[in-house]
């Protein structure tokens, strides 16, 4: 039996009778009417079930049976993982909520119980509401959502095309918003973020703070790009005469003014030249002589500077 239904008396003409009542804890709701001819309208959970037509007072009672069946709402990432611990929620499809709610279990299905009649469903995940397509019960006892948004790959490399590991990525709309929302890239210079549809680009900085940015991103259409970080071809030349003449020379790079060796080391050629992939910056050199003697260069700025020279007197 189900109790608070509210019933209301039609008569043959379809016209509401200003009768009603709600069922009781027996399921039971009784009115008191004229002679006539009626049907009864039951409203539960937002769908409509009629009874039979009855006259009185041949008839004293009419029984309204409210078909309920299951249904199951699977609810999935757009990757189709399962999620799990979702609220999902029924309503009528003319978007009135029918007070019917389960929750997704580990494997991501919501079970709920449905009289027969047209709904859609709503998974509200990570803040945001979700929807289904709009089915008809029992003709069909099943349906699937897709909750959060689309995996989105931004990969940092160079202009040689190496990857850009440890490098922080951060989100923008395409008004040039920032959304709060940044990672850093892993060993492969890719970060993935979960961005619903709409466009997107992508900031990162390089060792000098200058920004590179991504191209814009229309997700869905799209869920992948690049920020290139631009390197200059940076020309460092030793000079010392006879003083130096076959030795082997090593030039270091170190960020300026702080002195932060970047890693990045090269012995000379013949000529003693070597060129160095640096980003915009500040920058100054260390030449060293057989790892005895060494020379700092002046600082420089890249790339308003292309190259520096190193006397070693």
């Amino acid at each position: 039996t189900l109790t608070d239904v509210p019933v209301y008396a039609y008569n043959t003409a379809e016209k509401f009778t200003g009768i009603e009542g709600v069922t009781d804890q027996n399921g039971m709701v009784t009115l008191t009417l004229p002679d006539g001819d009626y049907t009864f309208r039951a409203d539960y959970r937002a769908q409509v079930t009629w009874s039979d037509s009855v006259s009185t007072p041949e008839n004293s009672s009419v029984h309204i049976r409210v078909p309920i069946s299951e249904f199951t709402v699977r609810v999935y990432r757009r990757n189709g993982q399962a999620v799990s611990n979702v609220p999902v929620y029924a309503f009528t499809d003319k978007g009135n909520y029918t007070g019917i709610k389960a929750t997704a279990d580990q494997n991501g299905m919501a079970v709920l119980e449905l009289a027969d009649g047209r709904y859609q469903f709503r998974a509200d995940y990570q803040g945001e509401g979700y929807w289904s397509e709009t089915v008809t019960s029992p003709d069909v006892n099943s349906a699937s959502l897709y909750v959060g948004g689309f995996d989105v790959t931004v990969r940092v490399t160079d202009t040689s095309g190496n990857v850009m590991p440890n490098r922080m990525v951060y989100v923008y709309n395409e008004k040039g918003v920032y959304l709060n929302t940044g990672k850093l890239t892993d060993q492969n210079g890719s970060v993935v973020f979960e961005l619903n549809e709409g466009s997107y680009r992508f900031r990162t900085s390089g060792d000098d703070e200058q920004d590179f940015w991504s191209q814009t991103v229309n997700v869905s259409s799209a869920t992948s790009t690049t920020i290139q970080i631009q390197r200059s071809g940076f020309l460092v030349t030793v000079t010392g005469g006879d003083n130096i003449e076959g030795q082997r020379i090593a030039v270091y790079v170190f960020r300026y003014p702080n002195y932060q060796y970047t890693g990045m080391v090269k012995n000379v050629d013949q000529n003693g030249q070597v060129t160095f992939d640096i980003n915009g910056g500040r920058y100054v050199f260390l030449a060293y002589i057989n790892s005895r003697r060494y020379v700092w260069s002046d600082e420089v700025k890249v790339p308003s500077q292309q190259s520096i020279t190193i006397n070693i007197p």
